[in-house]
Parts: structure tokens; C-alpha cells; sequence
């Protein structure tokens, strides 16, 4: 069912919590298990039904599709999104600050409340603090910058040697991730990053 994490923020409940103790979306229901992240996800799904596979049987596809994942979980695809609102859209400087510190403030409360979760949710006060710290920073904002454009050419020149997929021939994990990362540039108001590569840009249109 889908999950408000924005408004309700649903994702920090406790029985969310208990399914996913890194309280992000998505999660999958499959059987008894309950497959936490993009990634976890695909190989599940992989295994249920091998045929076609998101992640390639031949090895030389396999690698290159797991250096797609281990690409895209690099970037800090949050700071990049809302670092470009906030350039768009000013008050988001001073919403997305305040909306975190609210959101850290729930979250140390379940701690307190919840101790079999306590660990979870210091983790998550961890990583909200970090978020804090470095929203909007000119660093950090250069560093994801940068990350992102060099993503952008990547896709462009893998599907320039490879197409019709960012692997060649089939669709796979890479596509998946791939789109999600298309979808957030979209977001963060920067389709013309996605128009000035035209292949990445009929690939989106996909």
C-alpha cells in the first residue's frame, strides 16, 4: 500500500519501523519476508520468478549491472533534489530545515517510547542530524552536483554502446534505478539535464 512519508510521515511508526528498522521506502511483502531497498527488492523478485532477471545470468552483465547499483546508492539523491527546489522555490530554505527538526524530534521521542526499536531510531537521529547539517551547504550541493551530471553521462554513453537498455538488449536493475534517478532530476525542476543528452532523453520517454 503506499506509505505517506511526507505529511503522516508513516515511514517512522513503529510497525513500519519493525518491518524496516532503516524506516525507508520501498518495502515488499513477499511470503513471510519483507524485502527492504530497491536493490533487495530486484533480487527477490529474482528469485521468484528468474525469468527475465533484473540482475543478468551472463557475468560480464551481472557486474556491470551491480556497478550500476553501487553508483546510484552513492549519491545523496535527497540533497540534490531539494538543494535545486530551494533555488526555485526560496521558502523551501527555511521549510525543509524546520520540517527535519520536527522529524528528529518524533523520532528520538519513539526512542524513548519504543526501547526494542531504540536502535533503530538513533540510527535515524544519526542520519537526520547529518541531513540538517549539510542541507543546502555550497559543498555539498557541488560535490551531488557533480555526482549527478557524471551519472547523466554515463547513461548517455551506455546506451550510446550498449541500447536500447543501459545494459544492452534487456531491461535489468540498472533501468530501475536509472529511472528512478531520471524521476528525481524531473523533481528537483532540471529536465533540461535529461534534454541536452537526446538519448538519455528518448530513453526517459520510454
Amino acid at each position: 500500500r503506499p506509505v505517506d512519508i511526507h505529511a503522516a510521515m508513516e515511514q517512522l511508526s513503529p510497525d513500519f519501523a519493525r518491518m524496516n528498522p532503516s524506516m525507508t521506502v520501498p518495502v515488499l511483502a513477499l511470503d513471510e519476508r519483507h524485502l527492504c531497498g530497491s536493490d533487495t527488492i530486484l533480487r527477490g523478485l529474482d528469485e521468484l520468478a528468474p525469468t527475465p532477471r533484473f540482475f543478468p545470468e551472463a557475468e560480464d552483465a551481472r557486474v556491470r549491472a551491480e556497478e550500476w547499483m553501487t553508483l546510484h546508492y552513492a549519491l545523496q539523491i535527497d540533497e540534490y533534489t531539494f538543494s535545486h527546489l530551494a533555488r526555485r522555490i526560496p521558502p523551501m530554505r527555511w521549510l525543509m530545515p524546520g520540517k527535519l527538526k520536527r522529524m528528529r524530534a518524533t523520532i528520538a521521542e519513539r526512542a524513548d517510547i519504543h526501547p526494542e526499536l531504540a536502535d533503530a531510531y538513533r540510527a535515524k537521529v544519526e542520519l537526520t542530524d547529518f541531513r540538517i547539517a549539510h542541507l543546502f551547504k555550497p559543498q555539498t550541493w557541488k560535490q551531488t552536483e557533480k555526482a549527478i551530471q557524471d551519472y547523466l553521462d554515463r547513461m548517455s554513453t551506455s546506451l550510446e554502446e550498449a541500447g536500447p537498455w543501459l545494459l544492452g538488449a534487456d531491461y535489468s536493475a540498472a533501468d530501475v534505478l536509472g529511472t528512478v534517478l531520471l524521476s528525481r532530476v524531473c523533481m528537483a525542476m532540471r529536465k533540461r539535464e535529461i534534454r541536452a543528452r537526446p538519448i538519455v532523453a528518448r530513453y526517459w520517454e520510454r
